[in-house]
């Protein structure tokens, strides 16, 4: 999820109170609006919402992150770079991502 550093929407092996008896689940939500300045070339904003969820399936309790991505399609598939900010974060810590992709959509 773009806004959160990898793995951070993980369950921790000493998390005691996530501790996985039976199963998880994990939904992300994912929209982006793209503005084609040039055939190869788009940039615009996203808004992605997931959450991992431990013994429950839920489709609420969602976490938030929004920002704005630059893409370019090469012959090997686009490029994408993105910027993402948690929207409700939880420390003040780590807001913000810079995150790079290629071939990704």
């Amino acid at each position: 999820m773009r806004g959160y550093i990898e793995q951070e929407i993980n369950v921790q092996a000493n998390d005691k109170e996530r501790r996985v008896q039976n199963f998880m689940t994990y939904v992300n939500y994912r929209t982006q609006f793209d503005f084609f300045a040039t055939p190869n070339l788009s940039f615009g904003p996203f808004l992605d919402a997931g959450n991992l969820n431990v013994d429950r399936l839920t489709f609420g309790a969602l976490q938030y992150g929004a920002g704005v991505g630059l893409r370019y399609m090469t012959p090997v598939g686009p490029v994408n770079f993105d910027w993402g900010f948690k929207l409700f974060p939880k420390t003040a810590a780590d807001t913000n991502n810079f995150y790079f992709s290629l071939g990704v959509n």
